[in-house]
């Protein structure tokens, strides 16, 4: 069934005269055969499940969920997931950790949110470790921890364009070395992101944002911590 095209707007003007609820008593004993709930009432009920649709209305879905719950779509992992096929459109939510062994390329045109308190971890010197390709959503706090010990180098790169992202934070938590955090690449246009590094583990950043697109249509606004 597809979403109405109308919304319930039952909401009178709560003056006292066209609207008022009904006691805690009659509404756990419900209507008699004999009574005639008048005109107030209803105006309340009404209006009180207008309220409350349009706000479940504004509440977040997702059609894709990673791991576990029982939705369209369940997977183990965001690598499970790429695997299976992505389609554009498609809302993940990433309910666990997600572990980063090899270099994972985000879809194209996927919104993408990571659930609170969540986050990918990386123990390993990779040359690249996620890329963002084109018309990439990422909601949310999206928090990239690396652990590794030697050299990681580029930890988030955009080889896409028109990618948003809300705030990407990007963690160096050992003595490891990270050479580039942040890298737009060659010709690459219109993206945009707010983002922070914090080196809490004694390593090095070198290079907070490389930019090789020389091109002012990005706009990235990093912070250092």
């Amino acid at each position: 069934m597809s979403q109405p095209s109308e919304k319930i707007n039952w909401i009178p003007t709560d003056d006292g005269t066209k609207i008022f609820s009904p006691s805690v008593s009659k509404r756990g004993t419900g209507w008699t055969a004999e009574e005639e709930p008048p005109f107030e009432i209803f105006n309340w009920c009404w209006n009180l499940l207008s309220k409350w649709l349009h706000w479940l209305q504004g509440c977040n879905a997702y059609n894709v969920v990673i791991s576990s719950d029982a939705n369209e779509y369940d997977y183990a992992s965001l690598e499970a997931y790429i695997a299976a096929g992505a389609v554009a459109g498609d809302r993940v939510l990433l309910k666990n950790d997600q572990a980063v062994t090899a270099q994972i390329t985000i879809p194209d045109n996927i919104e993408l949110t990571l659930q609170k308190g969540k986050k990918f971890t990386c123990a390993a010197n990779l040359a690249q470790v996620l890329e963002i390709g084109t018309g990439l959503k990422i909601k949310g706090d999206f928090v990239v921890e690396m652990s590794h010990t030697g050299t990681a180098v580029s930890i988030i790169t955009y080889n896409g364009d028109k990618s948003h992202a809300d705030n990407i934070i990007v963690k160096n938590t050992s003595t490891g070395t990270i050479t580039n955090c942040f890298i737009i690449n060659a010709a690459k246009t219109g993206n945009f992101s707010r983002g922070q590094t914090e080196n809490t583990g004694g390593g090095t950043i070198t290079n907070v944002l490389v930019d090789n697109s020389s091109l002012t249509t990005n706009d990235m606004i990093i912070r250092e911590v």
